[in-house]
């Protein structure tokens, strides 16, 4: 740029720099070249002519403008009188303080001249640079002299640019992340907002108005994407707004031809004119050759088979590798031998497509099935379903195949995936295969060697998992069969295999394999090992059909081939006097004692036990007594059970004295059994009235025994019978310091609280939960202690629990049924 010609001239007289922006603060009176305003006396000695040393009208001047403002300052300090007439008059001051600022104007530069502030700048100019500066802390680039000698420059050019690219490249990969994030973020927000049709009432047209004009925009924007257009008729066909719709859809088309999905949105709306949705059928497949979409709704558009058949011809001379269209080409074809050939042509075109493999492989005559089945697996080796495939057609073929046979071709399949390490399919993957041929009659061989030949091949816990949560059905209970061919003795498996078919109830496909494991070639050897699953299926069959007639059956049957076995004439004894046949039970009874015909020394003393339990039902006091006294307590004199019933069978008959003594003699022979003791001082207590006899037994009992918690509750419950509570309650206390985890004292403390207060009543039930980990019994006290309260909602939550910890707990089931009927 030029310099201004003006700068280099001088200025015109009387020019003042700064006056024209309104600088003030100090004074040009008394310089030689100004012009100012005279008074009119004064102006008739002025002439054109510029005085250089004229010195009079300026005193003369300075004397004028010096009353003037004299008597301007007399006026202003007319109030304050008693000020000094000598002090300095602050305006004629003026001058005098800015004095060394005017000295100092000669060394400003151009460039602060330029920088002097306007007079009226008020706007804080100094605060505002300094909170700017704050706002854009300035950066500055180091110098390069600040670099090491040794670094090379070139290469440190390099790098910066090299990192600037990279920056510039995330730069613009962000901002179309963002572009498309942004549009996708719409798209999702417009779904949002429609996707309900009842949602749209006349109070939400104004909602419908800003997601229209929003699309419209975006529309614009983004003309060529269909994401918009797709929106925009949802919206208007949400709206009932049906034209607008269809011309979106219209315009959407033109706009973006190659998009599938706004010719199928447009096909839809147009369903009404067949016509027009068959023209738009064929201008959108113009558009997209290789939509197997369009395709399909051009076939489904046709009403006439001939028609469909024809659209799919032509679509597969586009798309001749679509396996869905060679599908419909065969089902829309009814000639079997064209049929035929439509698949041979398919899987020539398709040859890794199994559904059409095994659609030409069902087809075909076994001969060529099984060609067409070697072609298959070349194209597909590690495919199971070719694998059953091929059995199916092994056992179809010939009827006289084995079961061996089978089993080579699985098992040669999956040695084939185990030397290519490929893994093999999961256990519920074959379970499912299975499940579809379970119904086929015709492939039963095939059916039965899959799940043998699978269920091998995986641990027994991971086949009993996978088993339990597989649907019930016959597939289940065959694995189930095949698993308790190896696994004969695992009583676990048998309860689950019990429930499967209780679930299915199918109680013929349990007894049968029952039948068939346990009494199979009726071997001796197999009856001995499973001994107790006889007893199972003996209880299942009293359970299940009440046939206790057959149970019996089984058990003569086992009984004939193992006669000495303690398990099963036990069984039997029982079951017979479960069917009141008690001659017959008396009978094997006899027979068994007199010719000792048990495999078991333990037997033997059960059977004793037995006959004399049996004696006492029927009444047979006197011979039941006989033979305790001469049998059972000379041979077995170690058995608590044999005092325990024979002193039982004194007190039917009233002589408490003698039964005393059988339980005394008892103690003596075994002091370690507390039930003895217990009976001992029950019969004392409640027969004889002798108390003290009754509490000085229990203390013997318990310094015997003094590792038995029950001696401590029999007495604390002796106690509580005598109304001696604080007594009972000294015991208890004293109980639980040896044996705090004892549930049966804590039952007992429960029951001592008596009227105590709810606080005590609570830090009871606390500490008796805590020391016993909520064991049913303290559970049940609880309930039955708030039950008495009259408690009973709080009550049945707690018999609950009970019944939940210990279900086989008769007692906690008795109380809630009370509570429930209360």
């Amino acid at each position: 740029m030029e310099r201004p010609s003006f700068l280099d001239q001088s200025p015109p007289p009387g020019y003042v720099a700064g006056v024209g922006r309104g600088a003030t603060g100090f004074s040009t009176r008394g310089g030689k070249y100004i012009n100012h305003k005279l008074p009119k006396r004064l102006q008739g000695n002025i002439t054109n002519e510029i005085p250089i040393e004229d010195t009079t009208d300026e005193e003369e001047a300075e004397e004028v403008f010096a009353g003037i403002e004299k008597k301007l300052t007399s006026k202003r300090m007319h109030k304050t009188s008693n000020l000094s007439t000598t002090s300095r008059d602050p305006i004629s001051d003026i001058p005098h303080q800015f004095a060394d600022l005017k000295r100092s104007l000669a060394t400003v530069s151009e460039e602060e001249w330029l920088h002097i502030p306007e007079a009226g700048d008020t706007t804080r100019r100094n605060k505002r640079n300094r909170m700017e500066e704050q706002q854009h802390r300035k950066t500055y680039a180091a110098p390069d002299s600040l670099i090491s000698k040794s670094v090379d420059l070139v290469k440190l050019t390099e790098e910066r640019e090299k990192i600037l690219a990279r920056k510039l490249d995330s730069g613009f990969d962000d901002l179309k992340r963002q572009t498309d994030s942004g549009s996708v973020g719409i798209i999702d927000k417009l779904e949002s907002l429609i996707t309900d049709v009842s949602n749209i009432t006349p109070t939400s047209n104004d909602d419908i108005k800003k997601t229209r004009l929003i699309l419209q925009s975006y529309r614009r924007s983004e003309p060529r994407k269909p994401d918009a257009w797709l929106a925009s008729i949802k919206l208007e066909d949400n709206a009932r707004n049906f034209r607008l719709a269809k011309n979106l859809a219209e315009e959407g088309c033109s706009n973006c031809p190659k998009s599938v999905d706004l010719w199928l949105e447009n096909i839809r709306l147009h369903c009404a004119d067949l016509h027009r949705c068959k023209v738009l059928v064929t201008s959108a497949i113009r558009f997209n050759p290789q939509s197997v979409a369009l395709w399909l709704k051009g076939v489904e558009l046709e009403n006439e088979a001939l028609n469909k058949y024809r659209v799919v011809r032509k679509a597969l001379q586009e798309m001749p590798y679509s396996e869905e269209l060679w599908k419909l080409a065969i089902k829309y074809e009814k000639d079997k031998v064209e049929g035929l050939k439509i698949l041979e042509r398919a899987v020539a075109f398709v040859p890794k497509s199994l559904s059409l493999w095994k659609a030409l492989i069902n087809i075909q005559e076994p001969a060529a099935a099984k060609v067409s089945l070697k072609k298959a697996r070349k194209y597909l080796p590690n495919d199971a379903d070719l694998c059953v495939l091929d059995c199916q057609l092994e056992e179809m073929s010939n009827p006289t195949l084995l079961e061996a046979d089978l089993s080579a071709i699985l098992h040669n399949y999956i040695s084939h995936l185990k030397n290519n390490k490929v893994q093999l399919l999961s256990l519920k993957q074959w379970l499912e295969k299975a499940r579809k041929l379970e119904d086929e009659e015709k492939y039963k061989l095939t059916f039965m060697t899959l799940l043998s030949v699978i269920l091998a091949e995986y641990p027994l816990e991971e086949c009993v998992n996978e088993l339990k949560s597989f649907e019930p059905c016959r597939t289940k209970l065959y694995c189930f069969k095949t698993l308790l061919i190896n696994h004969q003795t695992d009583l676990n498996l048998w309860n689950i295999f019990i429930e499967a078919c209780d679930l299915l109830d199918n109680k013929d496909e349990m007894y049968t394999t029952f039948d068939g494991i346990l009494f199979y070639g009726s071997h001796p050897s197999i009856i001995k090992k499973n001994q107790d699953l006889i007893l199972k299926y003996g209880k299942e069959i009293c359970r299940d059909s009440q046939d206790s007639e057959k149970a019996l059956s089984i058990f003569n049957k086992a009984l004939y081939i193992l006669p000495e076995s303690s398990k099963l004439l036990s069984a039997k004894f029982k079951l017979l006097c479960t069917l009141g046949r008690f001659d017959e039970a008396e009978i094997l009874a006899t027979n068994i004692l007199e010719k000792n015909s048990v495999d078991d020394p333990e037997g033997v003393e059960k059977f004793h036990y037995y006959y004399a339990s049996l004696l006492r039902y029927n009444g047979q006091n006197e011979k039941a007594i006989q033979f305790l006294s001469e049998s059972c307590l000379p041979h077995f004199p170690k058995n608590y059970k044999f005092y325990l019933q024979l002193g039982q069978i004194y007190i039917d008959t009233k002589d408490y004295k003698t039964s005393r003594e059988i339980y005394l003699s008892g103690t003596k022979e075994l002091p370690d059994s507390p039930l003895l003791w217990i009976y001992l001082a029950r019969t004392d207590e409640i027969y004889l009235k002798n108390t003290i006899r009754a509490r000085s037994e229990l203390d013997t009992a318990i310094l015997k025994n003094p590792t038995l918690d029950i001696l401590l509750i029999t007495k604390a419950q002796m106690e509580s019978r005598l109304e001696n509570y604080q007594q009972a309650e000294l015991i208890v206390d004293q109980g639980l310091m040896k044996f705090p985890k004892s549930p049966g004292l804590w039952v007992e403390r429960i029951r001592l609280l008596g009227n105590k207060r709810a606080s005590q009543r609570k830090t009871i039930f606390q500490d008796a939960l805590k020391k016993t980990g909520n064991d049913h019994a303290i559970l049940l006290e609880i309930g039955m202690s708030l039950y008495s309260e009259s408690q009973y909602q709080a009550s049945l939550k707690w018999f609950e629990r009970a019944v939940r910890k210990n279900p086989r707990y008769g007692d906690s089931w008795i109380w809630l049924f009370r509570c429930m009927k209360k």
